[in-house]
């Protein structure tokens, strides 16, 4: 698989050993993986009623043997999740005090410890949250992303662009390095980056692939259509921020390609992933369960969309997260389809926040958030129409699309203009 030029041996082999474990799970029936996932949440409260002190205090005493129903348990807010962080980590050198001091000095990107990477999230909604990965916590997330590329036909030796955020306290820094990882000479890249150093170094590159900031690669469909830049990708697979159907369609007519989706949070890396073409993000539920509630958390059936998304992961150890609250809209599927026992989780393109951003100006046409973590709701700016290609009086450069009359993608409807219906976004899940 892909191998990353900062980890030692022992760390590539680990993520190719995991990237190979999950993608065999792709094969499994709706039994297995529900039984597995069964399993892994009744050893995750099992290692949490034991390791951590929060847990062993609010937990009641059955949930040390495992066999307890999920939705009798408390959740846990991220104001919760930063008061208690000391009493939450199962390791007793995990200090907020000390993990601030790292990730606000010097070196933010060495581990902590010897051993914890440390990311944290923008504090858009108010509170800024903090979470450490082990070695081991990190090889599994980046062999989660290696299954996404896999699923969206990305294979080994695939020119791949990643375009995220700069800071080393952004999940995506971390993972992004170690997918670009293959043919050499891929250009480093973030939304920082000028855009016009980005058209050049793809212009150079010619990618195969892209990845990352959804809002970058809308301005880059802009700067194809427009003349200025002269790629093909065949795949796409876009993040970190809300994926409207103003973007969607802008990538359509540069590109004539659907782009893939990835639903993720720095709490919560991966949740879900949507297939290029495919109207579902496909809920990763080997690794994660997900319950979709009303404010007062309680269960809101398929159909209707929730006020809350209720997260449990089921692979972190370090910092245990059961039933963690994210201020997500979602709504589960009715029914929705099946591939491999993993259920279609709609989306309304993008899950959008509850909270409202503090004060401040507005994001002008043309600039883009950098270090914003995938906290869901992301506004776009409006922006005038983008003309075609121009007109030329030689030959067209031999890698530009043919312009189009309607670039509007096959079966859509013309884009509303009114704020509130552009851009929202329904997530759903099966039964």
């Amino acid at each position: 698989m892909v191998a990353a030029a900062s980890a030692g041996l022992g760390e590539t082999a680990r993520v190719e050993s995991f990237t190979r474990t999950l993608i065999a799970r792709d094969v499994w029936s709706r039994d297995q993986l529900l039984a597995y996932q069964r399993d892994r949440l009744r050893s995750l409260l099992r290692h949490a009623a034991q390791a951590s002190p929060y847990y062993r205090d609010i937990l009641p005493s059955v949930a040390g043997s495992g066999d307890i129903p999920l939705g009798e348990l408390p959740t846990l807010s991220k104001e919760t999740f930063m008061k208690h962080f000391d009493q939450i980590a199962t390791d007793p050198r995990l200090r907020l005090a000390d993990v601030d001091a790292h990730w606000s000095g010097p070196e933010p990107g060495e581990p902590f410890r010897g051993d914890y990477l440390i990311f944290t999230t923008s504090g858009t909604s108010g509170v800024r949250a903090v979470t450490a990965y082990t070695s081991e916590e990190m090889a599994i997330w980046t062999a989660v992303h290696l299954r996404m590329l896999h699923r969206f036909g990305i294979r080994p030796g695939t020119r791949i662009v990643a375009i995220g955020s700069p800071s080393p306290l952004h999940l995506s820094k971390r993972v992004f390095a170690v997918l670009q990882q293959g043919p050499s000479g891929a250009p480093r890249l973030s939304v920082k980056t000028p855009i016009a150093d980005t058209v050049d170094a793809l212009n150079a590159y010619q990618p195969e692939a892209g990845m990352g900031y959804a809002s970058v690669w809308g301005l880059l469909a802009d700067e194809q259509l427009r003349g200025r830049l002269h790629i093909r990708p065949r795949v796409m697979a876009l993040g970190a921020e809300q994926v409207t159907t103003d973007v969607r369609d802008r990538i359509y007519a540069a590109w004539q390609i659907e782009p893939g989706e990835a639903y993720a949070a720095t709490e919560a890396p991966l949740v879900a992933q949507a297939p290029p073409g495919r109207d579902g993000l496909e809920i990763n539920e080997d690794l994660f369960v997900i319950e979709v509630v009303d404010e007062d958390n309680r269960s809101v059936p398929p159909g209707r969309p929730g006020s809350k998304v209720l997260v449990t992961n089921l692979a972190a150890r370090t910092l245990p997260l059961i039933r963690y609250e994210r201020s997500d809209s979602v709504t589960l599927a009715e029914g929705g389809n099946l591939r491999s026992g993993l259920p279609a989780h709609r989306p309304h393109r993008g899950p959008q926040r509850r909270h409202h951003s503090p004060p401040g100006p507005r994001r002008r046409p043309g600039r883009h958030p950098a270090g914003r973590p995938n906290d869901g709701h992301c506004q776009l700016p409006r922006r005038a129409p983008v003309p075609g290609p121009p007109r030329r009086s030689g030959p067209p450069h031999p890698r530009s699309p043919a312009p189009r009359r309607d670039t509007r993608r096959p079966g859509t409807r013309r884009r509303s203009r009114h704020p509130r219906t552009r851009g929202r976004r329904r997530c759903s899940t099966p039964d």
